[in-house]
């Protein structure tokens, strides 16, 4: 579904799949899902913990944007 969105939102930064749980232990994340909304510049400007919605998903890259 992701990718999906990716797909159809055009979006050209990275997105990660958390596959094997590796990022998940690197950064000690319990409660899933999760997302992070992270700068050009590799800064974690949000985080949302539980269920995001597509409207949700994309207000918060709008404000990250800065639109």
């Amino acid at each position: 579904m992701l990718i999906v969105y990716k797909d159809r939102m055009k979006l050209t930064f990275p997105v990660l799949l958390d596959a094997d749980g590796k990022v998940s232990e690197a950064y000690l994340i319990q409660g899933k899902p999760q997302s992070y909304f992270v700068d050009k510049d590799g800064i974690i400007q949000n985080i949302y913990i539980g269920e995001l919605s597509t409207a949700k998903m994309e207000e918060r890259v709008l404000q990250i944007l800065g639109k």
